[in-house]
């Protein structure tokens, strides 16, 4: 089961279902009718395979994958979970507004749904009582390390919201959110052998001779990790990885059943061709060349087409897609490149085509997103074996598309910060206006060299209402002037208290806001028909204003 593609659909569903897209009364019993779901579906799955419609198998076998994901969706877009969330908690769950702890609450139906899923799919694959423990504890400690990052995020984003200064400053300074995420990337970064050793089933390798190949090779290839661990996965994968970016917190992890079926040379070079990905340092050219795609793709769409928000994101998508098929392409490169490695360092080339088929198996035609078929990868290997120019040539490619990566990142990088610390000033006023501070918002703006005139003309009107009132004006003092204003037709000034709602996390007012703009400028029958979108009081009292 790979947990990474239901796992960011759940989290999309969430983002749609946050974002009120759909309107649905609540229905929270139904979280409890659909745990079931994923059980039927593994019935009607197993009854198709025992009769042969090998066709239906494979659609239900989708579907069983996707069955969380679906039920989530069901439980969120069409009987209003997040609504009812909402109301018991008091939490405003909003896609524009900062992480909030009732998250967990209106998030726990898929984990609920997954694990009912890893289960369901189980029971009907393996009839063996021990077996099946063992295939759902695998499962399980799978999901939790493909979810782990995510809770990681949230928990770091709780703790900097209950800060509100901190908070205002990650949401609307760019320079600060972008420090933000590259210390979040940091911390994961350097939690991730921890994460993976505690959700995996890990132990370290036992005295014996693997462990004693192992500190050979290490030794042979001047490498460094702070211990080497057997995956327990109950024969069900064989696979090795070097997670941890330091030689202090790195860690070797080989499966039970790789161990199980290599000999020690082919274990050697399995081991030298993980440590060929750590020499090349291939974690940080996926890395450049993922900043190179996201941040240039960021950058190309602000330039061609600015304050255009759906182009913007069409922009990204398609740097998206292209990262996709560039990242299976550099990966597949990148693994010719770790056997080469091995080859240079063991001068065994048999051993690695030998643990090269044995893991294959019957799959050796068959290639991935990430790895060349079984046999391509032999092939390459007798071609470095035979043709004494061929590596040379193929590292200096390797060498030039790594230095390129590279070259795009710091150049993207360049650009982006930037164009951060040129929208810093303003940036600077967001927050004063996010948090009530409106003199001194329009104090920054009036010193700036080149001012956004909106922006001053919004700071400037606010600083004079607050004067107007002579106090301070908070969240609650601005909705009763958004109220009056409303009921005295007086929608200029409703739409400046509006927009001053809005900067204080007020979202649930958006479509109120939007329909006085829309009266305001001058398309009054769109701000008549977006009055049913606006929630109640507002609805009603917009309506008689309108008239």
């Amino acid at each position: 089961m790979g947990f990474l593609l239901p796992i960011l659909l759940a989290v999309g569903v969430q983002a749609v279902a946050e974002a009120d897209v759909f309107e649905a009364p609540c229905r929270p019993w139904v979280a409890l009718l659909l745990v079931p779901v994923p059980y039927l579906i593994a019935v009607r799955l197993r009854r198709a395979r025992i009769k042969g419609r090998f066709r239906r198998a494979e659609w239900l076998a989708r579907l069983s994958t996707l069955s969380a994901v679906l039920c989530f969706a069901l439980l969120s877009l069409l009987c209003g979970w997040v609504d009812c969330v909402r109301a018991w908690t008091g939490a405003k769950l909003s896609v524009m507004a900062w992480p909030e702890p009732a998250l967990v609450l209106s998030f726990a139906p898929f984990v609920v749904y997954q694990l009912a899923a890893i289960d369901a799919e189980v029971r009907g694959i393996e009839p063996r009582d021990e077996v099946r423990r063992r295939m759902r504890t695998f499962h399980v400690r799978m999901f939790a390390s493909a979810l782990a990052p995510i809770v990681v995020y949230f928990g770091v984003a709780v703790l900097v919201g209950w800060n509100d200064g901190m908070r205002l400053n990650v949401q609307h300074v760019g320079l600060f959110n972008a420090g933000f995420v590259t210390a979040l990337a940091l911390l994961l970064a350097s939690l991730l052998p921890a994460l993976l050793t505690n959700t995996w089933e890990t132990e370290p390798l036992p005295p014996g001779l693997q462990r004693e190949l192992c500190t050979a090779v290490a030794r042979k290839a001047e490498f460094e990790a702070r211990e080497v661990r057997v995956w327990r996965t109950g024969n069900l994968l064989a696979n090795a990885a070097i997670v941890g970016l330091s030689a202090r917190r790195r860690v070797v992890l080989f499966s039970d059943s790789l161990l199980a079926i290599l000999s020690l040379r082919e274990l050697a070079a399995v081991f030298a061709h993980e440590i060929g990905h750590a020499k090349r340092h291939h974690v940080f050219v996926f890395v450049a060349w993922a900043l190179a795609f996201f941040l240039g793709g960021d950058l190309l769409a602000g330039w061609l087409f600015p304050g255009d928000d759906w182009a913007g994101l069409s922009v990204l998508a398609i740097a998206m897609v292209l990262w996709y098929f560039g990242f299976g392409w550099q990966s597949r490169r990148c693994e010719l490149e770790a056997d080469l490695y091995s080859f240079e360092l063991l001068r065994d080339p048999e051993a690695m085509m030998s643990a090269l088929q044995r893991v294959g198996g019957r799959l050796r035609d068959v290639a991935s997103w990430r790895h060349f078929s079984t046999n391509d990868r032999v092939g390459f290997m007798h071609k470095v074996a035979t043709d004494p120019d061929f590596a040379p040539r193929f590292r200096r490619r390797r060498r030039a598309w790594a230095w390129c990566g590279v070259a795009l990142a710091l150049i993207t990088i360049g650009l982006q910060v930037a164009e951060l610390a040129a929208d810093l000033p303003e940036d600077r006023v967001v927050v004063d206006l996010a948090r009530g501070q409106y003199a001194q918002a329009r104090d920054r703006l009036e010193r700036s060299d080149a001012p956004d005139s909106e922006l001053l003309e919004l700071a400037r009107a606010a600083a004079g209402l607050a004067a107007e009132r002579g106090t301070a004006l908070g969240v609650a003092e601005l909705e009763e002037e958004f109220r009056v204003s409303i009921e005295r037709r007086e929608l200029e000034r409703a739409l400046l208290v509006g927009e001053l709602l809005l900067y204080r996390d007020r979202f649930d007012l958006l479509e109120a806001v939007e329909a006085v703009e829309a009266w305001v400028t001058g398309a009054r029958d769109g701000a008549r028909a977006s009055l049913e979108f606006v929630a109640e009081p507002w609805r009603t009292r917009l309506a008689t204003s309108f008239r």
